[in-house]
């Protein structure tokens, strides 16, 4: 199988890269590196023996403009993996235009590739966080979307509905993966989470906290633990 990932030097992107060469498939890779560096893809052709095809551009681009770097190798692929988006819930709250902007054009960006390439099949790198404010636990796949609580969240639901509408009408299956909290690293520790600057994420808060590189002590938030007074922490002593 040929298949296009975007986004697929950042953390999931390059895990799934690197299942994909070491399965016998050839992979492209659309990425512009805006928070990942060209060491993840040293790093995929170590963990996997095999080199990926690396196209280094925004999916804000015109897709022709992706087109004519990716050309003929990329047509008929067989599937288009999604993962490039911006990714912090804080953040998005500071710059929610920018998240908007990036999140919803980036997709519809690789939907119009999978036309222009004739590719039939697409996965979108969706989140949790479509189903807002929980109407019950534990979630399961039946629980109905909601509002997003924070602007990246949003962007998420927006996608799902943009291609859900999309492959209502093109030669397109589509699924859409929503994530909690993915962790971990390949078994060669050549690919792992490292995200450029502050971390959004729990894990790579945790483990940069142990490490001695993040801000401490971490502030876990919440009223409703069952504690005395409701808050995270529980004092002992006599």
């Amino acid at each position: 199988m040929k298949i296009i990932i975007t986004g697929g030097a950042g953390y999931i992107g390059s895990h799934t890269a690197v299942e994909a060469l070491r399965a016998g498939h050839e992979v492209i890779i659309i990425d512009d590196l805006s928070n990942s560096t060209k060491d993840a893809l040293s790093n995929i052709y170590k963990a996997s023996g095999k080199k990926p095809l690396f196209c280094e551009m925004s999916l804000l681009k015109n897709p022709l403009d992706i087109y004519d770097l990716i050309g003929e190798h990329a047509r008929n692929s067989d599937a288009l993996i999604h993962f490039a988006a911006f990714k912090s819930s804080p953040e998005s709250k500071e710059n929610p235009l920018s998240y908007y902007r990036n999140n919803t054009g980036s997709l519809m960006t690789a939907i119009r590739l999978c036309e222009i390439l004739s590719i039939k099949n697409f996965i979108f790198s969706s989140s949790c966080t479509v189903y807002g404010e929980p109407e019950y636990l534990p979630i399961n796949e039946s629980h109905p979307i909601l509002r997003g609580t924070t602007p990246y969240g949003c962007t998420k639901i927006m996608g799902e509905w943009i291609l859900q509408d999309c492959t209502a009408v093109k030669k397109l299956k589509s699924v859409a993966l929503r994530y909690f909290n993915p962790a971990g690293a390949d078994h060669t520790y050549l690919i792992g989470e490292n995200p450029k600057g502050r971390p959004g994420n729990l894990v790579p808060i945790i483990t940069q906290a142990a490490a001695g590189i993040y801000e401490q002590p971490i502030k876990v938030t919440g009223v409703d633990y069952p504690t005395p007074d409701g808050s995270a922490s529980i004092v002992t002593g006599k």
